[in-house]
This record gives C-alpha cells, structure tokens and sequence, in this order.
C-alpha cells in the first residue's frame, strides 16, 4: 500500500466526493499529503486481523480486488530534508490541481 497524490492511486475520487457533498453539503474538504513511502500490509499474519475482530470475508475479498488493481510505485525517501520537503510540495500541488479541475472541490454551486 501507498499513499499518493490525489487522482493518481486506486480510489475514485469522483464518486466518493459525489456521495461526500450529497451527504456532508458544507464540509470542507482537507489533503493531508503523505506521498512517498510503501506500507506493507501483513494481513496473511493472524495478529494482523485482532484489530478487526468483525471484519466479513466478503469485504476482504473487495479489498483485494481493489489491491489487486494496483501496481508497485517506487518510494520516494530522501535524507535531504529540503529534498523531502521539494517532493511533499510537488505531491500537494498536484493534488490541489486535480481537485479543483477534476473534482471542482471549491467552487461554488
């Protein structure tokens, strides 16, 4: 798993913001950009799934349809502090241009 820029990973963004705005109309919205870094996700590990005791099979098998869609993405993990910083604002810059052109989030209806 990986975070990415918004409109670049797995999620459908459109559809999500559509039931978003329909059931929260004047919520905002907030990006947390924390591109850069796979996470592996242990969940053949028993100890793994104690953290959702009532999970269904069926919902895990969607997710790993879901997963299954995906590539590998190279990480992104510099020592360079200003390096670092260069690519987190390069991620949210995308991410900001991708929800306000593709999205619309911000404009007013």
């Amino acid at each position: 798993m990986q975070w990415t820029a918004m409109g670049e990973g797995l999620v459908d963004w459109q559809k999500y913001f559509e039931t978003f705005s329909a059931l929260c109309p004047n919520a905002p919205v907030n990006l947390e950009i924390i591109s850069g870094f796979p996470r592996p996700l242990p969940y053949l590990r028993n100890e793994f799934w104690t953290v959702w005791p009532k999970y269904k099979a069926s919902d895990f098998a969607k997710f790993l349809a879901l997963a299954k869609r995906g590539k590998p993405t190279e990480g992104h993990k510099s020592a360079d502090t200003k390096a670092e910083q260069e690519y987190q604002r390069r991620e949210l810059e995308r991410s900001v241009e991708y929800c306000k052109h593709v999205l619309k989030l911000g404009e007013k209806s």
